[in-house]
């Protein structure tokens, strides 16, 4: 477990669960499937004030994932599953459309980040498919404030006013709520770089995935096979 006052989070080493070359079957899935998510202000998850369609992020869809790397998709659905269930009280559950299930998420060069914004799952999983050293760009910067009724954190100036900060490292898994806790990703700082995180969506009881906000499910765009 890493935690700061306010902000805990779980995390594993996930190297000896995934297969031989995993990382280069997803860059491949990633070069041939990936779409430009610009999608900053509008949703109700949205804490984005200044991200601009330069600024957006490349996905590929769960659904895809399922077809194209079937390998992630059931470790999406068991051991990682597993390994959130021991860090969560409540029982964990996968998402039933695979294309809100998981999401590849790549930034190329300097522009690209993940716009700001609040997960409206009770669990989020990630996997680190890159790593990137201090310096270089491509932190996860999440907010140690909750965010309450009357408090509302937008701007990725103001969140990182009191935040935490993840490095990514390769196959590094964690998971987190971050339902009341804003949070964004940095720019890379070399042109040349791409950073590639593996998003995942769970569920408990108290909270399914039906509860979701239609404007936040929608987040995740399904992508066709199709070129």
């Amino acid at each position: 477990m890493s935690s700061d006052p306010t902000l805990t989070y779980f995390e594993y080493n996930a190297i000896n669960i995934l297969p031989k070359d995993w990382d280069v079957e997803i860059e491949k899935v990633i070069e041939k499937y990936k779409r430009l998510n610009s999608a900053g202000e509008g949703s109700s998850v949205s804490r984005e004030t200044e991200l601009t369609d330069k600024q957006g992020i490349y996905m590929v869809t769960g659904d895809v994932i399922l077809t194209e790397l079937p390998w992630l998709y059931e470790l999406y659905r068991s051991t990682f599953r597993d390994l959130a269930q021991k860090k969560f009280s409540e029982e964990v559950l996968i998402a039933t459309d695979p294309a809100s299930s998981m999401v590849i998420f790549e930034q190329e060069g300097q522009d690209m980040r993940l716009a700001a914004h609040v997960d409206p799952n009770p669990i989020t999983g990630l996997l680190y498919v890159t790593t990137h050293t201090e310096g270089s760009g491509g932190e996860l910067i999440i907010s140690n404030k909750r965010e309450t009724k009357d408090l509302r954190i937008v701007g990725t100036k103001e969140i990182e006013k009191d935040s935490t900060k993840i490095l990514p490292v390769k196959g590094k898994l964690i998971f987190f709520d971050v339902r009341d806790r804003p949070h964004f990703t940095k720019p890379l700082t070399n042109k040349n770089d791409n950073r590639i995180v593996i998003g995942m969506n769970y569920y408990t009881p108290s909270l399914t995935e039906k509860q979701i906000p239609d404007d936040a499910a929608g987040h995740y765009i399904k992508l066709s096979l199709e070129r």
